[in-house]
């Protein structure tokens, strides 16, 4: 999953955003949770490699409403996976990670997250993607043009819109100045 934010972006494993409390399903759901940020979200499906790119397909979600369906479907987390240079082994849920080697596996390379029912997630998994395929297809040019606001009326810069407005107030009629009782004169 792809989140677009006004501060930057993240690219999620879908996998682990429906696992909950993992790394990813916290991110995705804090911004939902925590800010008002407006959040382009996209599941992101890669196909292949062509002349040395990564290909794929992103597929446009709405950020609340898939916010909402994450919060609904997500599995409950199970142990850790810790995966090492020369091997792998299992670690009880909820236990800190360290990072250190192991004395039989070698260097410490990695984790990942495990859901206490391994099925669960495979059904979620296989209906996101059931989901993204009934999308239609887009074209991603029309769609950055869209959010680049390109073919769109430009606002004048602030520079253009102060001109703008000094020449609006010296061309206003001037207010007269009024006598008052004690002689002097009332701006």
């Amino acid at each position: 999953m792809w989140l677009c934010r006004p501060a930057g972006t993240w690219c999620l494993r879908e996998r682990d955003t429906f696992i909950k409390d993992t790394r990813e399903h916290n991110t995705f759901c804090f911004y939902a949770e925590q800010t008002r940020d407006k959040i382009l979200a996209y599941a992101v499906e890669l196909t292949g490699i062509e002349k040395g790119r990564v290909t794929g397909n992103l597929y446009e979600l709405d950020y609340q409403k898939h916010y909402k369906h994450v919060k609904d479907v997500s599995v409950t987390p199970g142990d850790t996976k810790l995966i090492y240079e020369n091997g792998e082994r299992t670690q009880e849920a909820g236990k800190r990670i360290t990072g250190d080697a192991d004395p039989n596996l070698g260097k410490f390379l990695n984790f990942e997250e495990q859901p206490k029912d391994p099925a669960a997630l495979h059904g979620v998994l296989l209906e996101e993607k059931y989901n993204q395929h009934r999308l239609n297809c887009g074209n991603i040019k029309e769609h950055i043009e869209t959010l680049s606001g390109k073919g769109k009326e430009k606002k004048p810069s602030l520079r253009a819109q102060l001109a703008q407005d000094k020449k609006t107030v010296n061309a206003a009629p001037k207010k007269q100045a009024a006598k008052s009782k004690n002689k002097g004169l009332e701006v």
